[in-house]
C-alpha cells in the first residue's frame, strides 16, 4: 500500500505533484469525499504545504464548513513529550488563522481555528503538567 502511495505521491514533493493537487482540488473543490482523501495526502506526506493548499482550496469553495470536514492535524501523537507536537499543531492554526484574516466570509471559520488554537493551549497546559509528574 505504501509503495502504491509512494508512486503517486513521493515523499519528497515535486512540481508535477503539487500541479496534481493543486488540479485535483480546483476540479473537486465541491465533493466533500475526493477533498477529505487528498487532504488525508496533504496532511500525512505534505505536511508543510499544508497553508498552501488551503489556499487554493479557499479560492474554489463554496461551502466553507466543508473544510472542519477534512483532516488538517495529523492524529496520531506518539513518543516522548507531546509538547512540541501540540505546539506544531498550535502554529498551524495560528497560520490558517491568518490566511483567513483577510476575507470576512471567512469569519465562522476564523472563529473555529481560534478555538482549536485554545485547544491545543489546554493540551500542552495538560501535558506540562503530566510531564512535570512523571519526571519528578
Amino acid at each position: 500500500h505504501d509503495d502504491i502511495m509512494n508512486v503517486f505521491f513521493p515523499v519528497n514533493i515535486n512540481k508535477k505533484v503539487i500541479d496534481y493537487i493543486t488540479n485535483f482540488i480546483i476540479e473537486h473543490y465541491d465533493n466533500e469525499e475526493k477533498l477529505i482523501k487528498i487532504f488525508k495526502v496533504i496532511t500525512y506526506t505534505y505536511t508543510e504545504y499544508r497553508i498552501f493548499f488551503l489556499k487554493i482550496l479557499l479560492g474554489q469553495i463554496q461551502n466553507i464548513e466543508l473544510i472542519k470536514s477534512l483532516e488538517l492535524i495529523k492524529s496520531f501523537k506518539s513518543g516522548g513529550s507531546l509538547i512540541p507536537l501540540y505546539e506544531a499543531d498550535k502554529k498551524f492554526w495560528k497560520e490558517f488563522e491568518e490566511l483567513l484574516s483577510h476575507d470576512v466570509k471567512f469569519l465562522k471559520l476564523k472563529l473555529w481555528t481560534t478555538q482549536e488554537q485554545s485547544s491545543c493551549d489546554s493540551s500542552i497546559e495538560r501535558h506540562r503538567k503530566s510531564d512535570f509528574i512523571r519526571d519528578f
